[in-house]
């Protein structure tokens, strides 16, 4: 369950979680919805959530942690440039995971497929460059290495240390900052 309101609420923010209908269930059973703290009980690519926005003719600032991977890059784009075209000026930060992961996820699920339940993943990107080219309306802002701006922490053990040096080294998943220019 993501906690970021509750870190960042300073009494001026509007906030709204999207997510499934099971996912917001749970979530009310275990962080009660506020006047300032939303639950939408859409799912991202179901277009009716836009007007459920509490915060009409605002700028909106959208973080989706997680979840692009697993759709198509055709979807994902659909969603981009109605997000470009209904909150214009608006802000989204993302993950975006390099293709070579998604080949290596996707081949370790086909090897442990009866043992496990995994997800394919669906779409990555070398950068953010394949993103800016949906549309002229769409400008980055932002991208680097997922863990490249968390202090490192000499506690760790070498096995995570390792993980997280490779992943800032290779920028195999990168956070992106994208705004959709009216």
């Amino acid at each position: 369950m993501d906690t970021t309101f509750q870190w960042i609420d300073n009494g001026r923010v509007n906030w709204h979680y999207l997510d499934l209908p099971d996912t917001i269930k749970l979530r009310r059973e275990l962080i009660p919805e506020t006047d300032s703290n939303h639950y939408i009980s859409k799912s991202a690519f179901d277009k009716s959530w836009y007007d459920d926005i509490k915060s009409a003719g605002s700028k909106v600032f959208f973080i989706a942690a997680g979840v692009f991977c697993y759709f198509d890059e055709k979807i994902v784009r659909a969603l981009f440039l109605d997000l470009k075209d209904k909150f214009p000026g608006s802000e989204i930060i993302f993950d975006l995971t390099s293709k070579l992961i998604i080949w290596l996820s996707n081949r370790e699920v086909m090897r442990r497929k009866d043992k496990l339940n995994l997800s394919y993943l669906r779409w990555g990107a070398g950068s953010s460059k394949s993103v800016r080219r949906w549309s002229n309306k769409i400008e980055v802002l932002d991208e680097y290495p997922v863990f490249s701006r968390i202090r490192f922490d000499k506690t760790w053990n070498r096995h995570t240390a390792t993980q997280i040096k490779q992943m800032n080294t290779f920028k195999w998943i990168k956070m992106v900052q994208l705004r959709f220019n009216k």
